[in-house]
């Protein structure tokens, strides 16, 4: 038997007065070229107001009342910004509307261009110590090739220099006496006197 279609949420039956206001609001700001914070507390504001239509229908499942708030916010202009696939920045931006207060007295405290540059809800949320108390995450990019060998050939110099500093106090003479066959394996009498992260060391260059 055929599924019954859902009748479309209609935004003048469902929100009063107050959050039609609140929607109106965020969407002149969603339409601005450049989204300040302020733009974006408005957007909040719409949020909130759709999720407070929501509770009232009485819905039972989260699968239902989260199909009616993104088709109530299909009825308005903000659905390209505010839908499914922006589920990350929804959540930043209830957790930056449940915190407005204490998210408003750490940007009293940036500079201009910190407030203009952190005016988004994924750049407040990531720096903003109310959501971090902890510290701020940090993200950080794996190294790259590059970087890794220039790590390891500056670690293969210092050892280099620590093998001749040692064959110097065993009377050995200076590391660059040593034989070429000699050169990249470590004299079994300063294997013995080194310490054990030098000897692993070690071992690992001679492998």
């Amino acid at each position: 038997m055929p599924k019954r279609p859902r009748s479309p949420l209609r935004r003048d039956n469902i929100f009063t007065p107050e959050e039609k206001e609140l929607i109106r609001a965020a969407e002149a700001s969603f339409m601005t070229l450049t989204r300040s914070f302020e733009a974006w507390t408005d957007i909040g504001w719409a949020v909130l107001a759709v999720d407070d239509a929501v509770a009232r229908m009485g819905l039972k499942t989260l699968r239902a009342r989260q199909t009616a708030f993104y088709d109530l916010l299909a009825t308005t202009k903000l659905r390209s910004i505010v839908n499914r696939q922006q589920r990350s920045l929804l959540s930043k931006l209830r957790a930056i509307m449940g915190r407005l207060d204490e998210v408003a007295a750490w940007r009293a405290t940036l500079t201009a261009n910190q407030r203009m540059a952190w005016a988004g809800p994924l750049s407040v949320w990531l720096n903003c110590p109310a959501f971090h108390p902890r510290g701020k995450p940090v993200f950080e990019r794996p190294p790259t090739l590059r970087a890794s060998l220039a790590v390891i050939r500056q670690e293969n110099e210092q050892l280099r220099a620590r093998v001749a500093e040692l064959q110097e106090e065993r009377g050995g003479g200076p590391a660059e006496m040593m034989t070429p066959a000699e050169d990249h394996v470590a004299p079994a009498s300063l294997m013995e006197s080194a310490d054990e992260e030098q000897l692993g060391k070690l071992r690992e260059i001679n492998n």
